[in-house]
């Protein structure tokens, strides 16, 4: 059980809006050792312009940045494509998703991420 699952409603609501107010104010999210990002985790924080994802998450949730309107780069370092929900991505502006140079046909190939296989491309060495 989470620590989260032991609060009560009125302390998660006050947790959920110091989290909005401080990601209000972030452009560069560099998540740290992670295995999942929850849906909806990012949705509406428009003021993220990159994410950097570490090669531990294996599940990317729906709609986890939906709306994040000035997300242009996300960089995914794990070799083997995340499960990755629906909508992740809508209404962002995703110019780049880098991935190791090893994993790029991979991820273009994958059922999650063929969608974005336009955008997929190697992390600059």
């Amino acid at each position: 059980m989470s620590v989260y699952n032991n609060i009560s409603v009125e302390e998660r609501t006050i947790i959920k809006k110091l989290v909005e107010r401080t990601l209000s104010t972030v452009n560069e999210l560099n998540l740290g050792n992670i295995t999942t990002i929850r849906s909806y985790a990012f949705t509406d924080c428009t003021n993220i312009t990159k994410v950097t994802i570490p090669d531990t998450v294996t599940t990317i949730g729906g709609a986890v940045f939906l709306n994040c309107t000035n997300l242009k780069d996300v960089t995914i370092l794990a070799t083997t494509p995340p499960i990755l929900g629906s909508n992740a991505f809508n209404r962002t502006s995703l110019e780049h998703i880098y991935v190791p140079a090893s994993a790029v046909n991979t991820y273009k190939a994958n059922a999650y991420w063929s969608t974005y296989r336009n955008v997929i491309v190697a992390i600059p060495e």
